[in-house]
């Protein structure tokens, strides 16, 4: 194996090539996890607005709470129905909820933005605990008093705490601020649901949340509803609801995928280009590598240790000389992949190129006498010859290898020399008599 100094040494050495490495890689990763984060984030947002265990009731055929209209004699009815979950106080889990859109200009936008305004009783509350006033307090029932979520507050003119607005003919007086942790009501602004219906003369609701005390339950008040002719209502999950409303963000998701693809692909081919250009311009050290008896399997493994070792580091500040020098090729520590150590004469020697002697050739060598050492001599000869062309054509086959015109000439020089050699040990070969 390549010794892992060796791999430190060379990122620190190329710091540019390195910096730029960690710079694709990172695009990559950035434009991956803002592509999942918008995904998860719209549907987490919307659909953990909703709990499993509520019914929401709606008008047939209606695809959303603003186009809903479930009346008041409709609601009566189903608070009658046998089977709601109570209360602390005994009261049945019920929430008629009216939703209209005012549009209320923007701090960076005075022409305005719609806002979801929810008018609801306090058993929103009770069923949706993680709604929290965090600031001032809860409105008054019957006045024309709001609170409003944080975010709108940080975004909308006049909406913060002790502020008023005014929309339509009526002006609507801040008196709080809720938390809705992260759901979709952190982008509303509620009050009391009578207030609103009686201000924008609505007479109806937009839909009702019912908690059913158990499992049976839900499904006998589903059943119940739908099979109504009173009611002519549709009836699914809270949280269903929610998932669904994802659907109409289909098209923006799909466009910002197909952006995010195309981002994705050339953040890859600007990597791959950065990591060829690093590989290009060490082929020298790594014809050299080659030439010392490593085998490519382990450079090739050596290169990738560095490319996830540039992936992995830390801030960049961290690499590279002060000095500014060209250490890249840094001392081998003892033990090297590939090696062979062999005995001649008592002493042992480890050797690293193609073409050298095993120690059962060196042994078969030292035991023979006469024509037959000849004959092992040429042999082996012309093995370790061809060890040294080969170790040639490995060079020139490399790409970016023997670049400058010494070891060019050298190269070549050893290819011709070793080859004429081979050329006549043969011919000395084959005029020997047969052993």
């Amino acid at each position: 194996m390549i010794p892992l100094k060796y791999n430190i040494g060379n990122l620190k050495a190329r710091r540019v090539s390195t910096l730029m490495t960690i710079l694709g890689i990172g695009v990559v990763i950035a434009v991956m996890i803002s592509m999942m984060a918008l995904k998860n984030g719209v549907h987490s947002a919307v659909v953990s607005s909703g709990s499993k265990d509520n019914l929401m009731v709606m008008r047939e055929g209606a695809a959303a709470e603003l186009s809903s209209w479930v009346s008041k004699d409709a609601f009566r009815i189903i608070r009658a129905m046998p089977g709601l979950a109570k209360d602390g106080s005994g009261a049945p889990m019920i929430s008629p909820e009216l939703v209209i859109i005012f549009k209320i200009p923007k701090k960076d936008d005075p022409k305005g933005s719609n806002v979801l305004v929810r008018g609801v009783t306090p058993m929103a509350f009770t069923m949706r605990p993680y709604v929290k006033v965090i600031e001032g307090r809860m409105f008054r029932p019957g006045v024309n008093e709001v609170i409003v979520a944080r975010r709108i507050r940080d975004r909308f003119i006049n909406t913060g705490l002790g502020d008023s607005f005014k929309f339509g003919s009526q002006t609507y007086n801040v008196v709080g601020v809720f938390d809705a942790q992260g759901t979709a009501f952190d982008s509303e602004m509620w009050c009391d649901d009578g207030f609103l219906g009686q201000a924008r003369k609505r007479d109806a609701y937009s839909s009702v949340i019912v908690r059913p005390v158990d499992r049976p339950a839900f499904e006998s008040i589903k059943a119940g509803i739908k099979n109504d002719n009173r009611l002519k209502l549709e009836v699914t999950s809270e949280y269903q609801y929610y998932d669904d409303q994802t659907t109409g963000l289909a098209g923006i998701v799909i466009l910002v995928a197909i952006v995010t693809f195309f981002m994705t692909i050339g953040a890859i081919l600007g990597t791959m280009n950065t990591m060829f250009s690093a590989i290009a311009s060490r082929g020298r050290e790594l014809a050299t590598m080659r030439a010392l008896g490593f085998k490519r399997r382990t450079i090739l493994l050596s290169v990738i240790i560095c490319g996830v070792g540039a992936g992995m580091l830390l801030p960049p500040s961290s690499l590279g000389d002060p000095s500014g020098e060209d250490t890249w090729l840094q001392p081998v520590p003892d033990g090297h992949s590939g090696s062979m150590k062999m005995t001649m004469g008592g002493v042992e020697h480890e050797m690293l190129m193609p073409g050298m002697l095993t120690d059962a050739q060196l042994a078969q060598l030292d035991a023979a006498r006469g024509a037959t050492f000849d004959r092992l001599f040429l042999t082996f000869m012309i093995q370790h010859h061809r060890g040294a062309v080969s170790m040639v054509k490995e060079l020139f086959n490399t790409y970016g290898a023997a670049q400058n015109e010494t070891v060019f000439k050298f190269a070549s020089d050893v290819n011709v020399d070793q080859a004429t050699e081979i050329a006549r040990m043969e011919k000395m070969l084959a005029a020997l008599p047969p052993g």
